[in-house]
């Protein structure tokens, strides 16, 4: 088996990576996850053997996973769970989980690359690749070597997750990362999907929650554009001036998602870093990591 199901995948870290097995722990928490599935990290190394290459020597790696072919059973199985997660979704993302992303001295968040609103069987044969070749990028390869870890050591599975069209979008950190006060929390927040506010191409609107009596602290953000699917991929496009002179989120909704944190916070007995995406009058977790490098409980 190439593929798990967020719900075959449990306690199963050391196959899929980190970023999966939170999504996993979230999912059987019964948190308003999107469905997906993940290839495996052994999909990864069958994938190399059968190419002839190997992580043994990452010189040129980059490079030479350009050559990279997937074995006829991995893609035979990827087109069945695709098909299968397309009749539900429009669209999916396609973000790596590398077994050293969020270690307990290291993170690598946001080294890796990430796919958002892949919608054909072929782009995400192409996208999956291009995951696992992000990881023997230069800057990857530099922080890996500052942190003394060993190359050979490099593992990482794929989460395909269907798409959430998110009207807005955010990123939340359960303890304040400037005060370090584990008693409030800081939620960015844009329009469009999240990309924008985790990429830092926008002033996204700044809200801080106290975590006992839910007051609010805001300051409005200039949101100058939105990222939104489009066709088999995304663009940019400037925010209206309505939307700039207003708070993308109301206090009703910023409460939600204060309490939805609450909830993921408690269940890691720790700080944690959460993206958030809001579909209409639906909220959804898209990505949960503890907080391993800013604060400790």
């Amino acid at each position: 088996m190439y593929t798990l199901s967020f719900e075959e995948a449990t306690d199963r870290e050391k196959r899929i990576g980190g970023k999966a097995m939170n999504l996993v722990k979230m999912k059987k928490h019964d948190l308003p996850v999107p469905d997906g599935f993940i290839v495996t990290i052994e999909s990864l190394f069958h994938s190399l053997r059968e190419s002839g290459l190997s992580t043994d020597d990452a010189r040129d790696m980059e490079e030479k996973m350009k050559s990279l072919v997937l074995p006829e059973a991995l893609a035979n199985e990827l087109k069945v769970v695709f098909e299968k997660l397309m009749k539900i979704y429009p669209a999916v993302a396609v973000r790596s989980s590398a077994s050293s992303e969020d270690l307990e001295d290291a993170s690598f968040a946001g080294q890796y690359e990430s796919y958002l609103n892949v919608t054909s069987f072929e782009d995400l044969l192409d996208k999956i690749k291009d995951c696992w070749r992000s990881m023997f990028a230069p800057q990857v390869r530099h922080y890996a070597k500052n942190m003394n870890m060993p190359e050979a050591d490099w593992s990482m599975g794929v989460v395909v997750q269907g798409l959430v069209h998110s009207d807005v979008s955010g990123v939340v950190f359960s303890a304040n990362p400037l005060t370090e006060s584990t008693n409030e929390m800081v939620i960015n927040a844009s329009f469009g999907l999240g990309e924008a506010v985790v990429s830092g191409i926008v002033t996204p609107d700044l809200f801080i929650v106290n975590k006992d009596s839910l007051e609010i602290k805001k300051e409005l953000g200039l949101k100058e554009i939105k990222i939104i699917p489009d066709g088999a991929g995304t663009k940019e496009i400037e925010t209206t001036e309505e939307e700039q002179s207003r708070f993308c989120l109301s206090d009703a909704q910023v409460k939600q998602i204060a309490e939805m944190t609450k909830k993921v916070e408690d269940i890691y007995n720790a700080p944690i870093d959460l993206e958030f995406g809001l579909q209409g009058n639906e909220l959804f977790v898209l990505q949960v990591r503890p907080i391993t490098t800013l604060l400790r409980r």
